[in-house]
């Protein structure tokens, strides 16, 4: 499940957070106004972990998937989850952050259409995940900085993910 909530009380002791009151709302916010929808949405297992890393393809030039691994973080949760995690696993810039959700989107409801009440939350859960992200990767910098599964994340697109996290919810 999106475990959006969780990272709350490390907040705090995580210094140098990009928008540090805009984490603390969207949680608290998230909490009240999204977690609760999710029980109602249709379930299913989810990857959770959809990033370019996982997604096996015949060549380095190809975009003909082949495979898919690491499937650790896989859960049984709402199913636009699984959209919400492969969109933020493919966000590479600030300049084609927008273009990169619409066309993920598009491409998955080709295959699969979301129901209105999955596309209503859609941008939530992408915000979600990008704040997840900012604040475990700061806090497995801070308190274990010799790596792990964060090791690989780039410090800087913390500030414009969490920048295209509040476009997101403010549309």
């Amino acid at each position: 499940d999106l475990q959006v909530p969780r990272p709350a009380p490390i907040i705090p002791l995580v210094p140098g957070l990009p928008s540090l009151d805009f984490l603390q709302t969207f949680i608290d916010l998230f909490t009240a106004r999204i977690a609760p929808r999710l029980a109602r949405l249709r379930h299913q297992f989810v990857h959770s972990d959809f990033t370019a890393r996982n997604i096996l393809v015949k060549s380095r030039q190809s975009s003909h998937v082949v495979g898919i691994n690491g499937f650790g973080a896989g859960v049984h949760t709402a199913l636009v989850i699984d959209v919400a995690a492969g969109v933020t696993g493919q966000l590479a810039d600030s300049e084609t952050a927008q273009q990169t959700v619409r066309e993920f989107v598009d491409a998955y409801c080709e295959v699969e259409p979301l129901h209105k009440e999955e596309l209503s939350v859609l941008n939530w859960l992408i915000a979600g995940r990008i704040v997840l992200e900012t604040v475990l990767t700061a806090w497995q910098r801070v308190h274990s900085p010799s790596g792990g599964h964060f090791g690989g994340a780039d410090p800087r697109s913390s500030g414009w993910k969490v920048e295209f996290a509040k476009h997101l919810i403010s549309v």
